[in-house]
């Protein structure tokens, strides 16, 4: 995860690839903060005068974190379940040449 918004506001962190962390805790390599209101193109980054919204998003990236997990920090999220497996997997629907499922609208005149 590297980003998040709330409202106008976005913040973009970014990691050390590795020699940011420091036992289970790492280390920003830098912040990006952007106002969407004021500049839709996120062309100037305002974290340095926006100490107090960068706090809030820093918290806020963190609560996605461990509510999604982070597997490049080891983080298992709260709320991520196994990914479903089906012992025989059979497609909903099958082919039937008589039955076209998908025509373009180039050929819509030949099926009228």
């Amino acid at each position: 995860m590297c980003a998040v918004r709330k409202g106008d506001w976005k913040l973009h962190s970014r990691i050390f690839n590795g020699f940011g962390l420091v036992g289970n805790e790492y280390r920003m390599k830098f912040k990006e903060v952007y106002n969407f209101r004021n500049d839709i193109g996120e062309e100037y980054n305002i974290a340095d005068k926006n100490p107090d919204i960068v706090r809030d998003l820093i918290i806020l990236i963190d609560k996605c974190r461990n509510d999604l997990g982070d597997e490049y920090r080891g983080i298992v999220g709260k709320n991520v379940r196994p990914v479903g497996q089906v012992e025989n997997p059979m497609p909903l629907t099958e082919y039937n040449e008589n039955h076209q499922y998908i025509i373009s609208i180039y050929d819509r005149i030949d099926f009228g």
